[in-house]
């Protein structure tokens, strides 16, 4: 299973108002997902991000390092380094 999480400084759920501080999302792909579909799955302008936030990433960390570097270059944002996750 690939494992993505996502600085989400604009998320459109669940938020407290008053709260500065960053939040994060985590996407939990299915067993056997390619990275492309993956890829996609984040990335389509209907797809996960855009119904999770409100603007790009500000950082991102992924269990796999392909898709981490091919979203991080979609996004123009770094790699977190996460333990559990890519480190």
């Amino acid at each position: 299973m690939i494992i993505a999480k996502f600085g989400n400084v604009a998320p459109l759920h669940d938020v407290d108002p008053n709260s500065t501080d960053e939040h994060t999302t985590d996407i939990e792909f299915p067993e056997g997902i390619s990275v492309d579909e993956a890829f996609i799955t984040v990335t389509d302008p209907s797809g996960v991000w855009t119904a999770q936030s409100a603007a790009a990433p500000s950082w991102i960390a992924c269990s796999d390092p392909d898709l981490e570097a091919r979203l991080c270059a979609h996004y123009d944002c770094p790699v977190q380094s996460v333990p559990g996750v890519n480190a």
